[in-house]
């Protein structure tokens, strides 16, 4: 496995030397192993590098935790012109006070913590669960990441708190394949759950599909 690093908060700033190559996001990954960094982050890469953009998303898995908190993230098979297939994992965390009780995460709002790991290797972004597929996308036509990019951006824009029974993990997670799976032609294997946790924000972010398919729905 390769050196794990982070990017750090949101709004990190990418080393100079790795946003010297063609293609920053793959110098990135490659530099660094795993690349683990907000969303934000990931969405500022995309969007600063039509290479990037152009990639394609040909999967997505929803995975959930067998043991402990039953948390749920998705991982995504993308390629793109400079780089061989890669993986995404997406997950969605609360942005929590040091030193605040776990408990406290049922009765409370807190802001959300979105965040993704890059890797070549989809191994290398599965050391830390033991987890089970839930669901599987497979794209007759592959969004690109420019479309995950403005969903990505969409959500954070729609769905701003973190509530353990509203827009937790399983929210953030069944959304992005919700709306990839309709909206890109995708052939579901398993289950779209839990679909009633932060419905007026699902409501929302449905109706800027415009936005995420680049305005006429071509991806």
């Amino acid at each position: 496995m390769g050196k794990y690093s982070s990017l750090g908060d949101v709004g990190a700033v990418i080393p100079a030397s790795l946003m010297s190559s063609i293609d920053p996001f793959v110098s990135t990954v490659r530099t660094l192993g795993v690349m683990d960094c907000p969303v934000a982050t990931l969405c500022g890469l995309i969007r600063s590098n039509p290479a990037t953009g152009s990639g394609r998303i040909h999967s997505l898995v929803r995975r959930r935790r067998t043991a402990g908190v039953r948390h749920e993230f998705i991982l995504l098979r993308v390629s793109i012109p400079t780089m061989t297939d890669m993986w995404i994992r997406l997950e969605r965390s609360a942005r929590t006070r040091a030193g605040s009780p776990v408990a406290s995460l049922s009765q409370s709002n807190f802001p959300t913590n979105d965040t993704c790991k890059v890797s070549e290797k989809d191994s290398s972004l599965l050391t830390d669960d033991v987890s089970f597929i839930a669901a599987i996308v497979e794209f007759g036509t592959p969004p690109s990441l420019d479309n995950l990019e403005r969903l990505l951006r969409i959500i954070s824009e729609e769905s701003k708190i973190y509530n353990v029974l509203k827009e937790n993990c399983w929210f953030y997670a069944t959304i992005i394949q919700d709306v990839l799976a309709k909206w890109c032609d995708g052939i579901l294997q398993g289950t779209l759950s839990h679909l009633k946790f932060g419905w007026e924000a699902r409501d929302r972010i449905h109706a800027r599909r415009d936005e995420v398919m680049n305005l006429a729905g071509g991806a």
